[in-house]
């Protein structure tokens, strides 16, 4: 941590929101942060603008967003309760505007628009009977709050949070004069980029992204984006150089060099490792047996086999004497890896628990004494790790599965438990090798791409909704050698909902065809009755579950071997892959098929024969990176990417090269940029966060 004054007092000023609605502040604070720059750092999904007519309203404003300024001269009072009230008005050219309202009490709407006074109406401009309308202005101002006019209104996705949009903007406003009364650092940006960009400051670009110039083009504003983007992305790289230079000059104290163990356990296997199984764990091998602390991503594909390698060198640290722990994100994953780790390590004196949110009191207190006392080698849990009264005596290394499904904070959480253990994070997303250094910057990265040997491969096929009874046919045949079907949909539906493409309606279908053998799933469910439910699927005599995506991850069913996907054009390229991935497990072989409608678009029937035509996930990230273009990218959060708030990695991989060189000018004078180092890191960073980052 650099303790300058400077910087000190600038994160001061920027460390608090001030606000006297209660309600509202908990909600902010709770979705947001609790800083006035968390606040700034939401770019706006759009923007609303508002054209000014000062001169004669014409032709060309008809079925426009404006904004007019005029004097109410009259009312016509609804006549009946489906008539409208008039108010007549008229601008200063003399021509007449009427607005239009309905429902609105008389007394109410004479008490808003007063005769012979002037206001500013906005709205979308009719022409009717020879008169210019507006129904239901958007706003109106009078002279005493004209100074809220908005020519460009940043729009806010703050439904979902039922965040009020007027106290938003508010808000946004007030914590503005912050930044307008601050003085940042001398700019961390190439002077050459700046310049052949032409990119504000970043102090103008936060300003100008919430109030925007009246004139300001929307190629300006995505060129303020790009900006910001560029900011956010260098802080990325800047953050993930402390951390490995933080490895570097950090002394383990856990090397870990012990291998007989592991070698043992890899000759009684009953499958041979690929030739990127035993290449990735001779550079986790290497990286425990240095005095430098190991931070390493392991990338593979579904199916690749990660889980041996996390176990293995989780065993190669516990035969160096220190515990160990796995993080996964469902209960379901976490019974399942546990049950695979004592299955191949019965035979050896390693003590293994498991830790969820179904684990009683009284075993969880059990757990938390032999961790202290360093009775447990390796402990298996999700969210529960997290527990502040979990200690460990001695954890020399952390293994995170699906790291994708964790906030950074969790994670940042559970490295807490111990600043000197050694990290191993695991990802079973694909993500293409243009995006991996914007993602994870110079982090220690494996990668798995061979499957093993006994994997069966996965036929895709692709079909219309109007064969669904020849499917039928072959899921009949399935059921009588007892093989399970998953059946996946993209929407829950609602109950007695006649839509034939909800969770509902086909469990119905498929019920009424195969009684008391078919169940359901889906995110909305308890959890409880998920995982039941998977249990039976599993176990007992349910041979088809209909579910959502809650079934991406972590599902390991042998006896499965069809996956339908239904509506499939409504999922990316990635999630695909993750559903296919949850048959082929077994000995028998494997279907997945592809159901589209009649409306299928040309893109979406090029990404179904990507499907069809490969399984090979890193060819097929690379393919939606190209097909997506610059799509939304936060819907395919499943996909492994990072929340990011202005990098587009879709359309900003131009900026990544010259970014990294930045840092790279940056890191090698850290003493001069070290204002600018403290303030670009945090301001992206969580504050109370970014001590464990770079520390830990």
């Amino acid at each position: 941590m650099i303790d300058d004054y400077n910087s000190i007092k600038i994160l001061n000023q920027i460390s608090k929101i001030e606000y006297n609605n209660k309600l509202f502040y908990q909600k902010i604070i709770s979705t947001f942060g609790e800083r006035i720059i968390d606040i700034l750092l939401i770019f706006p999904n759009g923007y609303t603008f508002r054209h000014l007519i000062n001169n004669k309203i014409t032709e060309n404003e008809i079925d426009k967003l404006c904004a007019l300024d005029l004097e109410v001269i009259s009312y016509e009072p609804s006549f009946n309760k489906k008539s409208p009230f008039i108010v007549n008005c008229k601008n200063q050219f003399n021509q007449y505007v009427k607005i239009i309202l309905f429902n609105y009490p008389q007394k109410f709407i004479e008490k808003k628009y007063i005769i012979g006074k002037k206001y500013r109406i906005t709205g979308n401009i009719k022409y009717h009977n020879n008169f210019f309308q507006i129904f239901h202005p958007e706003s109106t101002y009078t002279h005493d709050n004209l100074e809220e006019y908005e020519s460009i209104e940043p729009i806010y996705n703050l439904s979902r949070l039922k965040l009020n949009r007027n106290k938003f903007r508010d808000l946004i406003k007030r914590n503005l004069k912050e930044i307008k009364n601050f003085n940042f650092p001398e700019e961390w940006i190439f002077k050459e980029k700046i310049k052949k960009e032409s990119w504000k400051s970043f102090k103008e670009a936060i300003i100008e992204i919430h109030c925007p110039d009246e004139k300001v083009t929307n190629i300006e504003l995505e060129k303020i984006r790009k900006r910001l983007a560029y900011d956010e992305i260098l802080s990325n790289f800047i953050t993930l150089s402390n951390i490995k230079l933080n490895q570097k000059n950090h002394l383990s104290k856990y090397r870990s060099n012990k291998i007989n163990l592991s070698k043992t356990i890899i000759s009684n296997l009953e499958f041979k490792l690929t030739n990127d199984q035993v290449f990735v764990f001779d550079e986790i091998k290497n990286d425990l047996a240095s005095n430098n602390k190991m931070y390493r991503l392991l990338q593979g594909d579904v199916g690749s086999g990660k889980t041996i390698i996390a176990l293995l060198s989780m065993v190669t640290v516990v035969e160096s004497g220190f515990q160990t722990t796995l993080m996964v994100p469902t209960e379901v994953l976490a019974n399942q890896h546990y049950n695979y780790f004592r299955r191949l390590l019965k035979t050896y004196k390693i003590r293994i628990a498991l830790l969820t949110g179904k684990t009683s009191k009284k075993y969880k207190k059990l757990i938390y004494d032999q961790l202290m006392n360093k009775e447990i080698d390796i402990l298996i849990g999700t969210q529960s790790l997290f527990n502040k009264n979990l200690v460990f005596a001695d954890l020399g290394l952390i293994v995170i599965d699906e790291q994708h499904k964790f906030g950074v904070n969790q994670r940042l959480d559970l490295q807490n438990k111990s600043h000197d253990s050694n990290i191993l994070i695991m990802s079973a997303t694909p993500i293409p090798r243009s995006l991996t250094f914007a993602i994870y910057g110079e982090i220690n990265i494996s990668i798995i791409k061979d499957k093993p040997k006994n994997r069966k491969p996965i036929t895709t096929n692709v079909i219309n909704y109007n064969k669904i009874d020849n499917l039928i046919l072959g899921i009949k045949r399935k059921i009588k050698n007892n093989e399970k079907i998953f059946w996946i949909l993209p929407e829950i539906g609602k109950q007695n909902d006649k839509k034939n493409d909800s969770i509902f309606s086909r469990f119905e279908y498929l019920n009424s065809i195969f009684p008391k053998i078919v169940a359901f799933v889906h995110g909305k469910m308890d959890k409880e009755i998920i995982n039941e439910t998977i249990h039976n699927f599993k176990n007992n005599n349910i041979m088809i579950l209909v579910s959502t995506t809650v079934i991406e991850v972590g599902i390991d069913i042998p006896c499965a071997s069809l996956i339908v996907i239904e509506n499939a054009n409504k999922f990316g390229l990635a999630q695909l892959h993750q559903l296919r991935g949850r048959v082929g497990r077994g000995s028998v072989k494997s279907n997945c098929v592809l159901i589209y409608k009649d409306n299928l678009t040309s893109n979406g029937r090029e990404r179904l024969l990507i499907m069809k035509n490969s399984s090979d996930g890193f060819f097929i990230a690379e393919q939606d990176l190209k097909l997506r273009g610059g799509g939304e990218i936060f819907g395919i959060k499943q996909a492994g990417l990072p929340h990011w708030r202005f990098f587009n990695p879709y359309n900003d991989l131009d900026l990544i090269e010259d970014a990294k060189k930045n840092c790279k000018l940056i890191m090698l004078s850290k003493q001069k940029y070290k204002n600018q180092i403290n303030l670009l890191t945090k301001m992206f960073f969580k504050e109370s966060n970014i001590q464990n980052y770079l520390t830990g």
